[in-house]
């Protein structure tokens, strides 16, 4: 872990004190993900987050995770989750026709041994992911209106170690837009934004847009929520693809809630499985959307 984020984390964990009084929300989930994403060989990773946001306009929300991620020469973990790098050329690596360019007898031999290597033996790693800060601020509707847009900052911090595959080194960034409007008994909601991607040693990650659209309901009841969406994300790595998930989520209101999510992968780089259950105390401006995952 490097010393500026050693140092972030400690700030973060100083403002995660803030007493919930101070109307602000508290939530740990737990999350499990699934898949080969494309690569023929699964991977698995597990992550418990503690979250807290407050602010009504303007929120700030603060994540920090802790995990468990199956080691694997096929995936990567990037602020997307586990995310394919098969087909790559590792910078740096070997002349054409060996094993530098993924082609040739040697690359071939190289990637037969590590596919059996990890299909007979788990190798997991543990420990702290990459904090989360986000920052968003509502510039139209909001209150009584039906409708409501927000703008915002998130900053991924390298706390994570790299060397057990917990995360790529590099400081992330991500800008965009949110926005949502009721109809009746039910809300549509999207997004879109912008990632600046930090390329970790040996390995270029693409500048990606992301994005995604869905609906709320609250036909159950004042109390319970239903959603459904999309998720999409540009190709990270060279000739991987792109990342498409649909997902449905359920979660209850008031100052002790729960919610349950369930994700399945449309594209070979997503996980074919996504399983998410939490639970919240206090009071925080909640926002149509939130169901999503937390990667």
């Amino acid at each position: 872990m490097k010393p500026l984020g050693i140092g972030l984390l400690k700030a973060v964990l100083l403002i995660g004190c803030v007493p919930l009084a101070s109307a602000g929300e508290i939530s740990l989930t737990a999350s499990g993900y699934e898949g080969d994403y494309g690569t023929g060989v699964d991977a698995a990773s597990r992550l418990m987050t503690l979250r807290y946001a407050t602010g009504s306009r303007t929120r700030l929300r603060i994540d920090l995770p802790y995990l468990r991620f199956e080691s694997s020469t096929t995936v990567t973990r990037t602020v997307f989750g586990a995310t394919p790098t098969e087909g790559q050329k590792r910078k740096g690596e070997g002349p054409p026709n060996d094993a530098g360019d993924g082609t040739g007898p040697l690359a071939a031999a190289t990637a037969e041994a590590a596919t059996t290597e990890l299909h007979t033996s788990d190798s997991w790693n543990t420990g702290m992911g990459d904090v989360r800060l986000a920052l968003e601020r509502a510039v139209a509707g909001g209150g009584v209106r039906l409708y409501r847009v927000d703008v915002g900052l998130e900053v991924k911090a390298p706390t994570a170690d790299e060397r057990d595959g917990l995360g790529t080194g590099e400081w992330d960034f991500r800008i965009g837009a949110s926005a949502e409007r009721r109809f009746w008994s039910w809300t549509g909601f999207g997004g879109l934004g912008w990632n600046r991607l930090g390329d970790p040693e040996g390995l270029e990650l693409h500048d990606v847009l992301d994005g995604y659209a869905g609906i709320e309901s609250r036909t159950l009841g004042d109390r319970f929520v239903v959603s459904g969406w999309l998720e999409a994300v540009d190709e990270v790595v060279s000739g991987t693809g792109s990342r498409t998930t649909i997902g449905i989520g359920f979660r209850t209101t008031g100052r002790v809630s729960w919610r349950a999510t369930v994700l399945s992968g449309l594209s070979d780089a997503a996980p074919d499985l996504g399983l998410i259950a939490g639970l919240s105390f206090g009071v925080a401006s909640v926002r149509a959307g939130d169901l999503r995952s937390q990667r």
